[in-house]
């Protein structure tokens, strides 16, 4: 298998570099090393956890209504094209709109996208947050191990977070939870490979990037994307 061979060429060349000086590595640099040059499995004993996590995200993602009537359906093409150029240039982006506007569609249509391309994305709702801590938040989503361990050891090259009308959380208590779950993707680290996409309204985004800032999450390098009302030649049957 050819992919196979360039697996084992690409090891050399990392032993080979190492070995005069008595190098070592670790496997979470082996996996950033290798994630943008292979399609990585899931670490084995994180083969459950993520299933887990994608079954509570896609039930998620399901109640996020995208279609009017029976057929009629909003493709956002144009904010879908904006967010994925945004987030080649930032790890995070904001889509902003008025309440009903079709944010979380859009968010929804990028993460259909990115899924049907074979890659992971996650999905939390504001609800995923209202819990009493960190400790309460983690075990309410019945993983086994932590996901600091889980994000951290992610193979996978451009993998999507999405969080989900955050504008509707007012408690410094939650805002904290928001902020552990960002810093385990450590986004701010040059290779981190997680995305981020979090849905707004335009009014509430001064408030949320404060309470943001306030949990110890900087959101100035983020892009913002505004969300536009939909026009009679968007729909589609």
């Amino acid at each position: 298998d050819e992919m196979a061979l360039t697996l084992w060429s690409t090891l050399q060349q990392f032993i080979s570099r190492r070995r005069p000086v008595a190098g070592c590595i670790t496997r979470d640099a082996l996996i950033r090393a290798l994630r943008n040059l292979f399609e990585l499995a899931d670490f084995p004993d994180h083969l459950a956890d993520w299933q887990r996590l994608q079954q509570l995200s896609n039930t998620s993602i399901a109640q996020v209504r995208d279609v009017i009537g029976e057929q009629i359906r909003l493709p956002r093409n144009i904010e879908i094209d904006m967010l994925e150029k945004a987030l080649r240039e930032s790890a995070g982006a904001v889509l902003l709109g008025s309440s009903g506007v079709g944010k979380s569609v859009t968010a929804k249509r990028f993460a259909e996208q990115r899924m049907a391309a074979g890659e992971r994305c996650l999905w939390f709702d504001a609800r995923s947050f209202e819990r009493t801590d960190w400790a309460a938040f983690e075990s309410d989503l019945g993983i086994a191990h932590s996901l600091e361990d889980m994000f951290g050891n992610a193979p996978d090259a451009r993998p999507l977070l999405v969080l989900d009308g955050l504008d509707r959380l007012f408690d410094d208590a939650v805002f904290s939870i928001v902020a552990t779950l960002l810093r385990c993707l450590h986004s701010e680290e040059q290779d981190a490979p997680w995305h981020i996409v979090v849905t707004c309204q335009i009014s509430e985004w001064p408030r949320l990037q404060a309470s943001l800032s306030k949990a110890g999450v900087l959101t100035n390098s983020w892009k913002s994307i505004e969300c536009e009302p939909a026009k009679l030649s968007d729909f589609e049957l």
